[in-house]
């Protein structure tokens, strides 16, 4: 049962590049869990990657290492050098200390700057490198506005099956006077909900020069 369970894991892996599917064998039967995305860890991410973090998804900007080193050594370093008063002894802690400060381990952080999906507001967090995030695999789909419902706030446009798509217009970020009829944009889609959407090149020149 196992090989056969190794087997459909290596081959299912091999064929969904863009998800993270996983087999669960309950009473002797397989079951298949889908997962959109894919824990990495923080030192992994990207700009332009996609992340999860508290249930919002944000778009990777700008990436930074950090290295911190431990206070522990300063620390006692003030403490003994409070209780001692000879200025001899005092000088070779001193450099006794300095040397092994100089040599103590540094913790690594990564500084993520991002923008919140959500609210296309800008912001950052700082990760351990080792820590893990789920990173998104979102779909991209091309589409065509077709116009715009203003009592509903959404922009109605039509996908390559000629299936209607509704799309909220806080998602877009600009103005609605600049999404004409007939426009092509693409959207990203994560477990069925649109997260993102991409304006033509064009577009984003004209509303650079404003």
């Amino acid at each position: 049962m196992m090989n056969i369970y190794n087997n459909m894991t290596k081959s299912l892996k091999a064929n969904c590049w863009s998800s993270f599917i996983s087999l669960k064998i309950v009473d002797n039967n397989c079951f298949i869990t889908h997962r959109k995305y894919i824990s990495v860890l923080a030192n992994e991410l990207r700009s332009g990657n996609i992340f999860l973090h508290n249930d919002k998804y944000c778009e990777v900007t700008e990436q930074r290492q950090i290295k911190q080193g431990r206070l522990a050594t300063t620390n006692m370093v003030s403490k003994i050098m409070a209780v001692l008063e000879m200025p001899k002894i005092e000088r070779k802690i001193e450099r006794k200390w300095a040397k092994m400060g100089q040599n103590r381990e540094k913790i690594v952080f990564k500084n993520i700057s991002f923008i919140d999906l959500s609210t296309l507001k800008s912001s950052s967090v700082k990760f351990a490198c080792q820590a893990k995030v789920d990173k998104i695999e979102p779909i991209k789909v091309n589409v065509r506005i077709q116009y715009t419902d203003k009592q509903k706030n959404i922009v109605v446009c039509l996908d390559q099956n000629y299936e209607d798509v509704e799309i909220p217009m806080h998602i877009f970020g600009i103005s609605e006077e600049h999404l004409e009829p007939g426009m092509e944009i693409s959207v990203f889609k994560h477990e069925d909900k649109i997260i993102k959407v991409n304006l033509p090149s064009s577009l984003l020149a004209t509303l650079r020069k404003k």
